[in-house]
């Protein structure tokens, strides 16, 4: 199946397939940089059936995407939980290791991606000496 603009290529470093909206959706997140200040890019694409073809989304309107290592990723309406940063990606646990002067620096990043701006702010990052670094659980409210 191709997907237009990018020739049938990979070009992200991680993938997740998300339903959302009743829309498969493929959202690759590449890290940009080769040093501890590299920023996250993040492109997604919906899946056309009928052209079998993935499209890419220049907007997430009122969802917000949740994705981390290892987990499922999953889609959750702004509308219902208006606490939630509508257009945006939540992302947590990933881990990026830099040589620096000598030695290894180890990275865990865990942000939210600002979809319209493409700005990520970032939260809790850790480096070698910093142990403050736990797995990423998501807690899903209840709308209601």
């Amino acid at each position: 199946m191709a997907r237009n603009g990018i020739h049938g290529t990979m070009m992200g470093d991680k993938k997740w397939l998300v339903e959302s909206m009743d829309e498969l959706l493929l959202v690759e997140r590449e890290w940009l940089g080769n040093n501890s200040r590299g920023a996250e890019k993040f492109v997604v694409y919906k899946l056309n059936i009928a052209a079998k073809t993935w499209e890419k989304v220049e907007c997430l309107c009122d969802c917000a995407l949740f994705l981390a290592k290892n987990q499922p990723a999953m889609s959750l309406s702004t509308q219902k939980l208006p606490r939630l940063k509508e257009n945006s990606i939540y992302f947590a646990d990933e881990y990026h290791e830099f040589s620096h002067g000598g030695g290894i620096i180890d990275i865990h990043v865990r942000g939210v991606f600002n979809f319209e701006t493409k700005v990520v702010k970032q939260y809790c990052i850790t480096g070698a000496n910093n142990y403050c670094y736990s797995p990423a659980v998501w807690i899903v409210p209840s709308p209601w």
